[in-house]
């Protein structure tokens, strides 16, 4: 009899520890199975981040050169825009001499 009135099996101490250890394995080896494709999937992730990275230095490139050339472009329409004021008010004496002329030779 054992405790409590109920039947005891002996079980030597090795067999508890081989039973144990073979338990402990069993759920390694489970762990191990359900890990793998996570160190998996975290590995496509960092390429696809890397990749993502890349593209983002690319697309920061274009984006400085695009502002680079908004930058020109502005003070080529200033120095246009000036130009063309500039040739306004030739035109603006031009006529005002036309019409002085026009005036004084009674055309």
């Amino acid at each position: 009899m054992g405790l409590n009135g109920l039947f005891c099996v002996d079980v030597p101490l090795r067999n508890y520890s081989l039973t144990h250890s073979l338990s402990v394995q069993t759920n390694y080896s489970d762990m191990l199975n359900r890990v793998e494709p996570l160190k998996n999937e975290l590995k496509a992730l960092e390429v696809e981040a890397n990749e993502n990275r890349r593209k983002n230095d690319e697309m920061l490139s274009v984006i400085a050169g695009l502002e680079r050339s908004i930058a020109r472009y502005k003070e080529e329409y200033a120095v246009l825009i000036s130009q063309a004021q500039a040739i306004k008010a030739d035109l603006a004496a031009v006529e005002t001499k036309v019409s002085i002329f026009v005036v004084e030779c009674g055309l």
